[in-house]
């Protein structure tokens, strides 16, 4: 509900209280804010599917053992394969608000051209950077990658 407020009050161009970089208040940034958008959707399904549903397997697993997730597998497996699609969205969503990120600062910057108010610092911009390598990128060393391989490592230790 509040993501839809935000997404209508964006639509009309009001941005006020939005914590967006100036840039990323222009109308050529819309592609961006729906990225952004789509990240925190992301980020909150995760946040339910790690912290409401798993935890329903604990339990299962704590109160019926063995037997309990030999019966769980299947819906196991089914909840492994939405969790992993969740976080390669969430990767996706992340990568392409980090292009327009670094076209809308960094290489505006780097051509001299003017960037709207408010901006970030170069240390801001260089604390998001590094915050988005250790997160997405880092050349398959990230937290996204870390997940996705113990996602896979659960599922094959309950085959």
């Amino acid at each position: 509900a509040l993501i839809a407020k935000i997404r209508g009050d964006w639509a009309r161009g009001e941005f006020k209280n939005s914590g967006l970089a100036g840039s990323l208040r222009t109308k050529d940034q819309d592609a961006a804010r729906q990225n952004y958008l789509e990240a925190a959707t992301c980020i909150a399904d995760l946040a339910y599917l790690l912290g409401v549903v798993l935890t329903q397997f604990h339990r299962i697993g704590d109160g019926l053992g063995d037997y309990g997730m030999i019966r769980m597998a299947e819906c196991l497996h089914l909840f492994l394969k939405a969790l992993e699609a969740k976080v390669k969205e969430l990767k996706t969503q992340m990568e392409q608000l980090n292009t327009a990120v670094v076209e809308s600062f960094v290489l505006a910057r780097a051509r001299g051209a003017s960037i709207p108010k408010p901006a970030p610092s170069e240390r801001m911009l260089q604390r998001a950077h590094e915050a988005f390598d250790r997160a997405v990128d880092n050349r398959g060393d990230g937290h996204a990658q870390a997940l996705l391989s113990a996602l896979e490592q659960l599922r094959a230790r309950s085959a």
